[in-house]
């Protein structure tokens, strides 16, 4: 046997090996996918202990943001042809080629895996006390609630150029002398005339959803006079549309950072809203407004092959032409996929069959989005993964308490 039959022997049983491992793991996600959606249909209920009501369970932010995946990535490309020329260039036998192929893949193995495990930071457990608000990852450190204050959450520059320039939810900012806590809050809304004293953050250390964001800032709000109003119950919500990214070129989408049109949906009206002039486009009673699901194929730019389908609603206003509403809401809020969540890329669906729509001119945040739908009784028809995540995770840090816990 050569040397050329044997690096064609080792390469098969790479490549088999490779198989049987993807092969063994998607099956193993796909039973825990099956758990988390029975549970989800049963009410959510979890096996594991619930947390303390002082206690809550957070999701940390990766270290290194899409951008710098990606720099990695290219890097690991490059990086192999240029380590396989060196017995190229030097005439080695076979035998000394495999020995490169063996030490680079070892080598990028023995640098992914830590680099997966220090990226995804593991869960967060922030605590609320009678001296402040402490965090199990900050060992010592205990931020004061005097000098807390509240700011929007805004998407990265590289979601903003896939989502468009969308509200995330709402971020609170905490100090311990130079350090700073930023915890978000997805899907959060506050009431109108909450002032918003921090600035529009980007990057933040951990975030919750909204419905324990609410629960966190109901026990602090006291201690920290913060203003922590939601919305009243016959205020009307506002709901900002942006032009569709997928429907500009790059540049346009640098320039693409503020909403073209407003909906003030309130409990028995509708209201267009001009946001740069705030004249009123259309106004309507819900019931003259008619509202209709469907599905938008989305198509990668220059390219004839389907990338993913989105759902889109068709909102009908008396006076308008027909607004075509999307939401490119990932589970993922960072665009990196590195705890968990890249099991979920896409949060929202439809769950039946609806018809198939162009792409849409419009496009909403997530919470704007789960407005609209439930405004035009539409909820039963959606099917929104973050109820999954949301289970996924929990699961995630029972399990570390039970090993913490021996």
């Amino acid at each position: 046997m050569n040397n050329h039959d044997l690096m064609l022997i080792v390469k098969m049983c790479a490549v088999l090996a490779l198989g049987v491992l993807g092969t063994w793991l998607m099956k193993r996600q796909n039973r825990k996918l099956q758990v988390l959606r029975q549970r989800a249909e049963t009410g959510g209920q979890s096996s594991q202990p619930l947390d303390a009501l002082d206690q809550f369970v957070l999701t940390p932010a990766p270290r290194v943001g899409p951008r710098g995946m990606a720099k990695v990535g290219w890097g690991t490309l490059v990086a192999f042809p240029l380590w396989m020329s060196i017995p190229i260039a030097i005439g080695a036998p076979a035998g000394v080629a495999m020995g490169f192929f063996a030490a680079f893949a070892i080598g990028m193995y023995a640098f992914m895996i830590p680099f997966y495990f220090w990226n995804k930071r593991g869960n967060t457990r922030l605590c609320v006390t009678s001296e402040g608000l402490t965090v199990n990852r900050r060992k010592g450190d205990i931020y004061s609630l005097v000098d807390a204050s509240l700011g929007s959450w805004v998407p990265t520059k590289f979601i903003r150029g896939r989502a468009g320039p969308v509200m995330l939810g709402t971020a609170l900012h905490l100090r311990c002398g130079p350090k700073t806590l930023v915890v978000g809050g997805r899907d959060h809304r506050t009431g109108a005339g909450v002032r918003l004293e921090a600035p529009p953050a980007e990057r933040l250390d951990a975030w919750m959803w909204a419905a324990d964001f609410d629960r966190l800032l109901a026990m602090i709000g006291r201690r920290s006079r913060l203003d922590v109003r939601g919305p009243a119950p016959e205020e009307p919500i506002r709901c900002f549309l942006a032009t569709n990214p997928w429907l500009l070129t790059r540049r346009q989408r640098r320039r693409n950072t503020q909403p073209v049109l407003v909906l003030d949906v309130g409990s028995d009206h509708i209201r267009a809203i001009d946001p740069n002039t705030n004249a009123t486009v259309a106004s309507a009673f819900l019931a003259q407004v008619t509202a209709a699901p469907a599905d938008c194929v989305v198509r990668m730019s220059g390219s004839w092959k389907v990338s993913f389908v989105e759902p889109a609603l068709i909102v009908r206003v008396p006076g308008m032409a027909p607004l075509t509403i999307g939401c490119h809401d990932e589970t993922d809020p960072f665009g990196t996929w590195v705890w968990g969540t890249r099991q979920f890329p896409r949060r929202f669906s439809w769950s039946g069959n609806v018809p198939s729509e162009r792409e849409t001119d419009f496009v909403v945040s997530g919470a704007d989005w789960l407005t609209l739908v439930g405004k035009f009784g539409l909820t039963s028809q959606l099917d929104d993964k973050a109820e999954l995540v949301r289970l996924y995770l929990n699961d995630k840090a029972a399990r570390a308490r039970a090993r913490a816990r021996g």
